[in-house]
């Protein structure tokens, strides 16, 4: 649908002072100031607490990217200030919460 695409960047592109959403395959690049971050199989950064939020995405068929998303799960459990949620997708592909 032509009113569903959102301008965006990718990398080192030029453009970033008008895209509100930035694609990088360096997690530690920040070229705007991102509310949100979504990871994407097991990418992770050590300022995830300046986001607002962080979604954590990973292919659930996948035994290794289950594992991991498991293991960033059980070490950003219990931080301070930190609200863990995680949803997945029923038969229905329908998503809902399950921790």
């Amino acid at each position: 649908e032509p009113d569903s695409w959102i301008p965006h960047g990718l990398d080192d592109a030029p453009g970033s002072e008008e895209a509100p959403v930035w694609i990088t395959s360096d997690p530690a690049k920040r070229q705007i100031e991102a509310e949100f971050l979504f990871l994407l199989h097991g990418a992770e950064r050590e300022d995830m607490a300046s986001f607002e939020r962080v979604f954590n995405l990973f292919d659930g068929r996948s035994e290794a990217q289950v594992g991991q998303a498991r293991g960033q799960w059980a070490a950003l459990r219990g931080q301070a200030d930190t609200q863990m949620r995680y949803f997945a997708q029923d038969e229905a592909g329908k998503w809902e919460q399950r921790a």
